[in-house]
């Protein structure tokens, strides 16, 4: 289907913008250049390592759909707050709406397609 395959694609970027704002919050915190850094490429890099590992399609360890919701809603909150946090509040509402529609309508597709993962 191809509005699915879309979707995916928009929730695809949407896990990338994520990754960016926390570069960007680690870009912007009032810190040492060497703790900047740290952060700046740290914690997308352990934020990535969190998705491939637990919430990923294809993930080593999958988790039961109510805690991957959780998880899910905790990465894209704390970027849309990190955005904030930056003074972007636009950008981090934009975020967030994509964010919401993209898994909205995938949600929706996967149930008129009748495939929950659970």
């Amino acid at each position: 289907m191809a509005a699915k395959g879309l979707f995916l694609g928009v929730i695809f970027l949407c896990e990338l913008a994520a990754l960016a704002a926390y570069g960007y919050w680690g870009f912007k915190l009032p810190a040492p250049l060497l703790v900047k850094g740290a952060v700046m490429l740290g914690l997308p890099i352990a934020v990535a390592v969190v998705w491939g590992l637990f919430l990923a399609p294809k993930a080593e360890y999958p988790v039961p759909a109510g805690v991957r919701l959780l998880m899910k809603t905790l990465v894209f909150g704390f970027a849309a707050a990190a955005l904030v946090a930056t003074g972007k509040p636009r950008l981090a509402a934009i975020f967030s709406a994509c964010v919401v529609v993209a898994h909205a309508m995938d949600y929706a597709l996967e149930s008129v397609d009748g495939r929950r993962d659970g």
